[in-house]
């Protein structure tokens, strides 16, 4: 009897070795796949980042060289065609609202004009600034220099416009032009018509007598619903466009005052307008961010539509017509292709708001 129960219980050991045996073999068939995927998971997705995620840059310059241009923000900047400042101005006077470009004793000066109601010139090859003359009507709203180079029309925030023998820095005559706001103003190429746009809503055209000591009202227009935000100059200066915080595009003629066209582009209004070289193509920005251009002939949108982030302050055309710029809210220069839709470069411009555009030379 004793041997019998010697047996069984060898027998029973043996049995249960086994099958220990085999479900320490089958669980680590199971787990060795199970743990190498964990492994390798962790070693993909670790639970603490070792750093924070660097955000995309901004796009960069491709091959196709830049145009030449000057914007300005607080400061003033003159770009190269590889997208980098080769100079800067910094006025410390504030923000910086409208520039030009002009020649004095056979020098390129920068004109500009903002907050502190001052026109200031600055040599462009050095940076330097010249002679200074002080408007008296309030913050600077807008430039136009006559194609001639001798008479700046100055606009200024309480509606006033008032014309300058800049070179001298000679007040020639100053008129109540509107009863808001001065927001846009364009010479024609006659030397002797001014076109200005108001906040109240007005687009005026003004005759020029005496070498510009006398300014007199042509006609005006009440052209939006709401404040103009630019005006543009179309087919050999018989036209006018205009767009408005109203959300709509509008052409005019300037003989009669007739509306030719209105286009609706954006519910939140239109911050910006720009006419192509050629004057076959506009150009807008609007508060949502985007740029479109229209056929100025038919009214009808064109295939290409920029984004951006922040509305555009003011658009700019290059003198062949085949490139965009614009000066946005968030600070930021873009370039765009128009034959492409794409956009070339992006640049930090500023430390504020890009006010003004111009190209340089």
């Amino acid at each position: 009897m004793g041997v019998t129960r010697l047996r069984f219980a060898w027998t029973l050991s043996t049995r249960d070795i086994a099958v220990k045996t085999l479900f320490i073999l089958f669980g680590l068939a199971f787990a060795w796949p199970a743990q190498a995927q964990l492994g390798r998971s962790r070693a993909l997705s670790p639970s603490k980042p070792t750093q924070t995620p660097t955000p995309p840059s901004a796009p960069t310059l491709n091959l196709m060289p830049l145009p030449k241009v000057i914007s300005a923000s607080r400061n003033i900047k003159l770009w190269d065609t590889s997208g980098q400042p080769t100079l800067q101005i910094d006025p410390n006077t504030g923000d910086i609202n409208a520039l030009a470009l002009g020649t004095k004793d056979g020098q390129q000066m920068l004109i500009s004009g903002g907050a502190d109601g001052v026109v200031r010139l600055w040599n462009l090859a050095s940076g330097a600034p010249g002679d200074t003359f002080a408007v008296n009507h309030g913050p600077i709203t807008a430039l136009a220099l006559s194609p001639d180079n001798t008479i700046l029309a100055v606009g200024a925030a309480d509606g006033s416009i008032s014309l300058w023998a800049w070179q001298q820095g000679r007040l020639l005559a100053a008129v109540p032009a509107h009863s808001d706001a001065v927001t846009g103003l364009l010479y024609a190429p006659d030397n002797h018509t001014l076109i200005s746009a108001g906040a109240d809503r007005q687009i005026r055209v003004w005759l020029l007598f005496d070498n510009g000591r006398r300014i007199v009202l042509r006609s005006s227009i009440l052209a939006h619903d709401a404040p103009i935000t630019g005006i543009a100059l179309l087919a050999g200066a018989t036209q006018v466009a205009s767009v408005s915080e109203d959300g709509y595009l509008m052409t005019w003629n300037l003989a009669t005052g007739a509306q030719i066209r209105r286009i609706f582009v954006c519910e939140r209004g239109v911050t910006a307008l720009a006419a192509s070289p050629d004057g076959k193509t506009l150009a807008t920005g609007d508060s949502n961010g985007h740029i479109r251009l229209w056929n100025a002939a038919t009214g009808m949108p064109l295939a290409f539509q920029g984004n951006l982030p922040q509305p555009p302050r003011t658009l700019l055309w290059s003198a062949d017509g085949t490139m965009l710029i614009c000066g946005a809210a968030d600070n930021t220069l873009s370039f765009w292709n128009v034959n492409t839709g794409k956009q070339v470069a992006c640049i930090a411009a500023h430390d504020g708001p890009v006010r003004a555009l111009i190209l340089a030379p």
